[in-house]
């Protein structure tokens, strides 16, 4: 009887996996039943359009939502990892050696010297959506921002100059969901540079566009050129951007739109719709020349499947070579450096892979807890309180170049010194790119009790390094924290954190990130700026960002008012935070971090089989049997063990 009601419930947990995931495709429409035939092979060449002209002070901030309206974000997606990354366990998590983070001898976190409110979702931020996606720049005059939907233009001393919708300022369609922006300022140049991504999806018409914009001069609130990149049946999503003297340089994930689970375009994956990695490299004199699209000197690279998100270097100092980075689809300690050399114009653009660098396990990191008492929601999944905010997953997120030091910051698993609960911490990778690339520093960054995640990263002109972060614990909300290094602290090490705007409020929606920005001052080049993202008490969607500027040498911008970081709300009595599970060793088929397994870790096991997700927050603890594979016969070991068939799963103490 018991064996039939284990096969009744393996049955069920299967159906409820495809009914649980089916919302996530609800906005898809009649296009996806399109007939795989039918579908186009993606395109290889995309066309540019272009450069319409736009003026920053001619544009009109738009009118604010009403209370608690809401936007479509585009959905998160990523390349499937292949072979080992999938197949990994709490065995490969990295342990961390220091038990608070920080390293005796190290400097600490730099000095925040100013720091002002940013966009948030509240009123002052009309059309705003969840994540914020927050990027900051710096130029001679102003700061600017960008989160999804909307940029802001401030002076040094964060009064606001202008605010404007990033569709009137890209020229995008009505109907497109608009996604991701990129924002620098070139010291190289002196000009700004910004892109973007929308997409359309209808029965009749699948569209993709990437969007590029450079600045005429080094005043944010005067003129830009905008060019306009053109897909039928994908889109760019996550798109990256880079630059060097002669170079700028966009490289995305190119998905289908339709599907899964919808028929997907010939050529594109079956299985996630990712059609693969492109990268566009632009000739930087054409952009500064406001060329038109169909002169524009560029080079396309063909759609490749075989890399994970590619992210582009900002180059601080010159150089000719475009560096990017990826974490290798198909090994856990991988981090790829690829080189572009040559120019559009010149015809001879190629790309070469410069080095493979071992460093410690890169895998995805899982839920950041944080104060309150309502459940932890992410994406599509969600688990007992306390609650929660997305960590996002191993994919690259930001990469700097300066003077041959070439920095990659990620979201990881660690486990710190002394702790038996996997965190989300913080990966920074530094290589050397004098010869061939190879590993300067290898910093996974994180501390008992607490999760950062989200690193951006910039360097002053003494090659100290700033990261921005999101910092949460069960006691505290999220909150924006500023950590660092100077180039004579001990190696792998960074010197601790500190908060330049605490959280407010539990965050509920389930999505935090997908990045944060940081930018070093052209004024004053051993200052950088960081923008951070803090779950502020608002009447939209609890998110706030503050930017603030921070310096090792204690000098920063020559007159913004030192303004006292915001201390954030105290948690009140009916956002106590529910004491924080704390097991003494690991629960192997626990794939939810809930600290026990159940049915309900089953039915997360069979829908990553099914490959109906492609995460799980505890990845490393759903193997029930410890052999390394994920599959049904975890599921159905914990489905045993949930009716009491058999007395115990496997642990690892």
């Amino acid at each position: 009887m018991r064996l039939n009601v284990l096969v009744l419930a393996i049955g069920a947990v299967v159906i409820g996996a495809m009914f649980v995931l089916m919302p996530a495709y609800a906005d898809r429409g009649p296009a996806s039943l399109e007939a795989a035939s039918q579908a186009p092979l993606p395109s290889l060449e995309p066309s540019v359009q272009g450069p319409h002209r736009v003026v920053v002070t001619d544009l009109s901030a738009p009118d604010a939502r009403a209370a608690g309206a809401t936007d479509t974000p585009v959905p998160l997606r990523r390349p499937a990892p292949k072979g080992a990354r999938s197949d990994a366990t709490s065995d490969d998590i990295p342990k961390v050696n220091a038990p608070d983070g920080g390293v005796a001898g190290a400097s600490g976190a730099p000095t925040i010297v100013s720091s002002f409110a940013g966009l948030d979702s509240d009123a002052n931020t009309p059309n705003s959506i969840t994540p914020p996606d927050p990027q900051v720049a710096v130029g001679p005059d102003h700061v600017v921002e960008f989160v999804n939907t909307m940029g802001r233009v401030f002076t040094r001393a964060g009064s606001t100059v202008d605010t404007f919708g990033l569709a009137d300022f890209f020229g995008i369609p009505a109907g497109h969901h608009d996604t991701d922006p990129q924002l620098v300022y070139d010291t190289l140049s002196g000009r700004w540079l910004a892109s973007y991504a929308s997409l359309h999806d209808t029965a009749a018409t699948d569209e993709g566009r990437l969007y590029l914009a450079i600045s005429e001069t080094d005043d944010p609130t005067g003129a830009w050129d905008v060019y306009t990149v053109s897909y039928t049946n994908t889109f760019p999503d996550f798109p990256g951007l880079g630059l060097t003297n002669d170079k700028v340089t966009v490289s995305s994930n190119v998905f289908d739109i339709d599907g899964p689970p919808g028929a997907v375009s010939a050529g594109c994956s079956e299985f996630d719709g990712f059609c693969g990695v492109q990268t566009i490299v632009f000739e930087k004199a054409d952009l500064l020349a406001g060329v038109a699209g169909d002169q524009l000197g560029k080079h396309t690279f063909a759609l490749d499947q075989n890399l994970g998100t590619v992210r582009p270097a900002q180059s601080l100092s010159s150089v000719a070579d475009q560096y990017l980075t990826t974490w290798d689809l198909s090994s856990l300690n991988t981090l790829t450096v690829l080189k572009i050399t040559g120019t559009p114009d010149a015809a001879n653009v190629a790309q070469t892979v410069a080095a493979g660098i071992t460093t410690v396990n890169q895998l995805d990191p899982p839920p950041s807890r944080t104060a309150g008492t309502a459940f932890c929601f992410v994406r599509e999944l969600s688990f007992l309180a306390p609650p929660c905010i997305d960590s996002g997953d191993y994919r690259t997120l930001d990469v700097v170049w300066r003077d041959n030091h070439l920095w990659t910051s990620s979201s990881a698993s660690c486990f710190p010194s002394g702790e038996a609960i996997v965190r989300s911490c913080a990966h920074l990778v530094e290589a050397n790119t004098s010869g061939t690339p190879s590993l300067a520093q290898d910093i996974m960054f994180g501390a008992i009790g607490n999760f950062y995640s989200w690193p951006a990263v910039s360097t002053d002109a003494s090659n100290n390094l700033y990261v921005s972060m999101t910092h949460t614990n069960t006691s505290v909300f999220a909150e924006a924290v500023i950590g660092g290094r100077r180039t004579s602290d001990p190696a792998n090490t960074l010197g601790g954190t500190s908060v330049f705007r605490a959280g407010d409020v539990e965050h509920i929606s389930g999505r935090w990130g997908d990045y944060l920005g940081a930018a070093v001052d052209p004024e004053h080049t051993n200052c950088v700026w960081v923008a951070g993202e803090f779950a502020l008490d608002t009447a939209g969607a609890d998110w706030g960002t503050y930017i603030a500027a921070t310096a090792y040498s204690g000098v920063c911008a020559a007159s913004p008012p030192t303004s006292t970081p915001h201390p954030g709300a105290t948690p009140t009595a009916t956002r106590t935070p529910r004491p924080p599970i704390t097991p003494a060793e690991f629960v192997f088929g626990d794939a939810n971090c809930d600290g026990i397994a159940n049915a309900i870790d089953a039915l997360f096991v069979l829908q990553f089989y099914a490959r109906l997700v492609l995460s799980l927050p505890c990845e490393q603890l759903a193997h029930a049997d410890t052999n390394g594979v994920l599959n049904a016969i975890d599921a159905t070991f914990i489905l045993q063990f949930d009716a009491g068939i058999i007395l115990q799963l496997p642990v690892q103490t």
